[in-house]
This record gives C-alpha cells, sequence and structure tokens, in this order.
C-alpha cells in the first residue's frame, strides 16, 4: 500500500503528539458538499466541520469552523472581526490565500 504523503497539518498533530485517523472521499465536483462527505465515509454530520474562508471589507483573511450541516453568519462574523462585512473567498482564491485547494483546507 502506497504511504499516504504528510500534510503540514499532520506534521504538527504529530508533533504535538496528537493522534489523528486520516479519511480519505473522492466526490465528483457536481456533489461536492461536507454532508455528501458524511455520507460516503458512514459517519454522523455532528462529527463533522467545514473550515470556510472568509475575506473581509478591510483586507482580513479569517478561517471560521462551522458544523458542517449549518451556514456560517457573514454578518456576524464580520461584527466578531470588528468589520463592516465579510464574504466567503472563491474557491479559485483558495490556493492562494490557504494553500490548500476547497475540501481540504486545514483550521491549523
Amino acid at each position: 500500500m502506497k504511504k499516504q504523503p504528510k500534510t503540514n497539518a499532520m506534521r504538527l498533530l504529530d508533533h504535538a503528539g496528537i493522534a489523528y485517523e486520516v479519511l480519505q472521499y473522492k466526490l465528483a465536483k457536481e456533489e461536492f458538499s461536507g454532508e455528501a462527505a458524511c455520507r460516503q465515509l458512514q459517519m454522523e454530520a455532528e462529527r463533522f466541520f467545514k473550515s470556510l474562508c472568509a475575506l473581509s471589507d478591510d483586507g482580513q483573511i479569517a478561517l471560521f469552523l462551522v458544523p458542517v450541516e449549518r451556514n456560517l453568519d457573514l454578518k456576524l462574523a464580520a461584527r466578531a472581526l470588528g468589520c463592516k462585512s465579510m464574504s466567503l473567498a472563491a474557491t479559485r482564491d483558495l490556493k492562494a490565500l490557504t494553500g490548500y485547494e476547497r475540501g481540504s483546507v486545514t483550521p491549523l
């Protein structure tokens, strides 16, 4: 079996001595969602969070962890960061902003 390449998040967890399990899934672009990943992995949605990258009107980049079955309240997020407004980062910009592609953005 081919060895799983380590991501920076995995290296951080290893360094901290934190145990983890790598779960992989493949979804078609048109069905890509956290809920679909939960179904494919046969796991409860309550155990899954999505990492959402947002941009503020004053240039801040923020990462929010949101339960997979919920949505991010952008007005509340802006208020929490002390800015006027926020918008979700475009999928095409995620790699440049976070170093990761959609579906693999890590909170670490």
